[in-house]
């Protein structure tokens, strides 16, 4: 919802806006199974977002891109401190700006329950990955320089530059 007017764009297949309500929005993703919008916080520039129903899962994706290293770090502390808070309803939280696991099917991994291999040298290491602590030995071989807490039913794994 734009802050200032109060309005929602849903964004069709080309990317254009499309003047929409709330209710609007939920009927495409129950209608389509998927809905992209633009989402803003405050005075920011708006934030891509793509929301997608699989199954009884829904994976919530957004395109930081544009936006300063300030911006992008706010929305990820504001959507880490949303998943610690809905933590039962969580599978996992991808928090990766500079998109290094673009190309990691996260569908396969978080929704499918398939290993994914973190040792291969394409696939990137997010800066944080949070998950459930029942999921967690799907990650058993992440790199050795991720740094693991647990915290109230959730492992918060960050990236350590090497060295």
């Amino acid at each position: 919802m734009h802050p200032q007017h109060g309005y929602i764009f849903v964004l069709d297949a080309e990317g254009d806006q499309v003047l929409s309500t709330e209710a609007a929005l939920f009927q495409l993703l129950h209608e389509q199974g998927e809905v992209s919008f633009q989402w803003w916080l405050d005075a920011m520039p708006s934030v891509y977002c793509r929301v997608r129903a699989i199954g009884d899962v829904i994976v919530v994706e957004f395109g930081l891109e544009g936006l300063t290293s300030r911006e992008r770090s706010l929305i990820g502390e504001a959507l880490l401190e949303y998943v610690r808070s809905e933590r039962e309803h969580v599978v996992a939280f991808v928090y990766d700006p500079e998109g290094v696991t673009e190309d990691c099917d996260m569908d396969a991994h978080f929704v499918r329950g398939e290993i994914l291999d973190w040792r291969r040298p394409d696939v990137g290491f997010p800066d944080v990955l949070v998950v459930r602590e029942s999921v967690q030995f799907r990650l058993k071989n992440a790199p050795s320089n991720v740094e693991r807490v647990s915290v109230d039913g959730l492992v918060v794994m960050k990236w350590r530059q090497p060295g």
